[in-house]
């Protein structure tokens, strides 16, 4: 069967390989969409703390269920299914405490798991989560991204009326910001430096949705939120600087949301000083759980989030290396889908 291979740092391949065999709590599945993650592109830079080349790539993805095993009762042959990507122990202290998501033991696409970007793949019935039959593949795949987006929402405790900004507006961001406004934020400003992005919230009804290089993000924080700044700030991507700039925004009082993987040995630009005297909490926000997974869904099923319209390019499994092509590239692409 054809899978998407990191054989080298920055070398994509597509590569005929064994197709898998699956346990008897087990699925196996065809594989319908896959979503180019901004963790697959820190693995084909040589930047991901696990995912080595060679290796096969993705952890965004659905697709149809082909066989079950014989203890699988959950699913059945031809129901559409969307992966949660991460088999956690449900036994560990971290598990029983609802933070599987931290499970020390936990196997991921890459870690003791194959990738998702191949024909066929296997899943635990645990990590399947089934589909409305009408559900298109490649919404089924952004699934996970809504889910680690839905993780981040909550731990940055959003009220009705809170004042958020949210810096980067990649698909994470951007579904954060989409929640914030539908969460009906007293301010909402959103920052990214690809005018693609800034187009899509645009399209969202989102007005305050800036280039950093073009406008002073401080003195519009200043002139939103009379001088206080906002209680929420996301910070999205891997720059040094963003949080720096993201410390400067929060108010007193308030929350610093760090959803983002700094490059290895990098260290944040921040004064931690100030954020201690204005007792500003920081936490961070890593993957998702069972319990994000599921809201996900019911969101994407009631449509309350616009996932769909985050693929902004889609390619054959043929064309992968185009796909990760475009995705790398600055402008032009929210959303990088691969078919099969």
């Amino acid at each position: 069967m054809k899978a998407v291979v990191l054989a080298d740092v920055e070398t994509i391949e597509v590569q005929d390989i064994a197709e898998p065999r699956h346990a008897p709590d087990e699925v196996l599945i065809r594989v319908g969409a896959g979503g180019i993650c901004g963790s697959d592109m820190h693995a084909f830079h040589g930047r991901h703390p696990f995912r080595k080349p060679p290796v096969t790539m993705g952890h965004e993805a659905a697709g149809e269920v082909v066989a079950v095993g014989r203890d699988v009762t959950r699913v059945a042959v031809g129901d559409r299914v969307a992966i949660e990507p991460q088999i956690a122990c449900m036994r560990c202290s971290l598990c029983l405490r609802g933070l599987s998501n931290l499970c020390q033991t936990v196997r991921r696409p890459g870690l003791g798991w194959e990738g998702t970007f191949a024909e066929l793949m296997t899943a635990p019935e645990r990590v399947v989560y089934r589909l409305a039959r009408d559900t298109p593949f490649e919404v089924g795949a952004l699934v996970e991204p809504a889910a680690v987006a839905m993780r981040a929402f909550r731990r940055g405790d959003v009220r009705m009326g809170d004042r958020v900004a949210v810096l980067g507006a990649g698909p994470i961001g951007g579904m954060i910001a989409h929640v914030a406004q539908r969460a009906r934020a007293g301010a909402l400003l959103v920052t990214d430096i690809k005018d693609f992005n800034l187009t899509f919230m645009h399209d969202l009804g989102i007005p305050d949705a800036v280039d950093p290089r073009q406008v002073d993000v401080f003195e519009r924080c200043t002139e939103m939120t009379s001088g206080e700044g906002f209680d929420v700030v996301f910070v999205c991507p891997g720059k040094r600087d963003v949080v720096a700039e993201a410390a400067r925004a929060v108010s007193a009082g308030g929350t610093l949301l760090l959803f983002t993987m700094a490059p290895p040995g990098e260290k944040w630009n921040a004064d931690l000083f100030d954020l201690y005297f204005r007792e500003v909490t920081v936490r961070p926000s890593y993957s998702c759980g069972p319990d994000d997974t599921s809201e996900a869904l019911g969101r994407i099923a009631r449509r309350e989030v616009r996932v769909a319209d985050l693929v902004s390019h889609r390619f054959p499994v043929g064309d992968s290396v185009e796909a990760f092509a475009r995705a790398r590239a600055l402008e032009g692409s929210m959303k990088v889908a691969i078919t099969f």
